[in-house]
């Protein structure tokens, strides 16, 4: 057999001083085959370059790591995600969806959203992904107008009305159980998650929200007292500040899941929160205080007819100074081995169910996973 040796480029040769095991050798065999078309001629230096842009997707592919937290990145998207374009139903704009399509016939199907500011290429859909592909299930990750920092985002008609045309699309290209249509989200995707349950609850057979923003108007405050850039994407997806004029009240009003959530004590509705949210401390710089699900899951325990499962605000309050849970409500605490964390709190009302979890801002894949498997 002979031997090619040649120098590669730097980014492999990095690849390989790593000690990440999945560098290439500085020099390697080349197949008999490969050797035969290149003597000959009939490939050439382009399968070389082919062959080589291949192994540089491989090893790429295989660097990845899973976290938990919403520290990801947009990025160049994996060789076997697939895209599609779909006019919008409201305004004919075109809007990308990054789909997994399962074999086999009605499979479930997972919608998960992309957080606050990404869009469909944000690689928090290779988590969703991974499970969906283990589990042989459809899975769906639209863009609904990208990052939320402009009107056309951040929980506008046209951003709900693309969430349902990637269903849509869905169910007209894919093998859908019907009976088993989820979605998820965590942070701005558990934001329009709460706000899409509220708006379309019947088209969810459940929904798992983490870590979401529920109060604009609420949050815009929060925000700006702690200095933080979300309030001024807030006022650009709401035209100006909470009181600035009776337009942008009507639209922090209705892009608030607080809104709209009690439509959807309907269905069963997961609600999450890592306890250290909305503080710098043990979470680290959580963006979204933990009251943003506790009032949530309030409005959809009132629609049920259940006020005595309310959480009282200055039960919230403290939850949110303290980072802890009052006495009186302890004794609602349970452990969950799925979650992997002490659980500081569950309640259940009716469908709806509130866990706050030792963690801060950030979501928890499998326990997402486990409660759409209860289906």
């Amino acid at each position: 057999m002979t031997t090619l040796q040649f120098q590669l480029p730097e980014i492999f040769r990095g690849l390989h001083t790593t000690g990440n095991h999945i560098g290439l050798p500085l020099h390697f065999q080349m197949p008999e085959i490969l050797r035969r078309f290149i003597a000959h001629r009939i490939v050439g230096k382009y399968c070389l370059t082919l062959c080589l842009t291949g192994l540089s997707v491989l090893f790429f592919s295989g660097c990845k790591t899973t976290k938990n937290d919403l520290s990801h990145k947009e990025n160049v998207m994996d060789v076997h995600d697939k895209v599609v374009s779909i006019p919008s139903s409201l305004d004919g704009i075109m809007q990308k969806v990054k789909y997994l399509k399962a074999d086999g016939e009605k499979r479930p199907l997972l919608v998960a959203l992309h957080t606050w500011s990404f869009g469909y290429e944000q690689d928090a859909a290779d988590e969703y992904f991974a499970r969906c592909r283990d589990r042989g299930w459809n899975c769906i990750f639209p863009d609904f107008r990208g990052a939320n920092n402009n009107p056309e985002a951040g929980g506008s008609q046209a951003a709900l009305q693309d969430i349902l045309d990637a269903v849509s699309w869905a169910s007209d290209n894919m093998n859908i159980d019907h009976r088993r249509i989820f979605l998820a989200g965590a942070s701005g995707g558990g934001h329009m998650a709460l706000l899409s349950a509220g708006n379309s609850p019947s088209t969810w057979t459940a929904v798992s929200a983490w870590v979401a923003i529920s109060d604009l108007a609420r949050w815009h405050k929060e925000t700006t007292d702690r200095g933080l850039n979300y309030s001024t994407d807030v006022e650009n997806i709401c035209g100006g500040a909470p009181g600035s004029s009776t337009e942008a009240d009507r639209e922090y009003s209705k892009r608030s899941p607080i809104t709209s959530i009690w439509r959807a004590n309907i269905i069963p509705l997961d609600i999450n929160a890592g306890i250290h949210d909305g503080h710098a401390g043990k979470g680290g710089e959580g963006s979204v205080p933990v009251g943003h699900s506790i009032r949530a899951f309030n409005e959809l325990a009132k629609a049920a007819g259940n006020k005595d499962d309310c959480i009282p605000e200055d039960m919230i309050g403290y939850i949110e100074t303290k980072e802890g849970i009052p006495g009186e409500l302890k004794a609602k605490s349970t452990d969950d081995p799925v979650y992997g964390r002490t659980i500081h709190l569950r309640r259940t009302s009716s469908l709806s169910r509130l866990t706050l979890f030792e963690g801060g801002h950030e979501i928890l894949y499998d326990a997402v996973f486990t409660w759409f498997e209860s289906f």
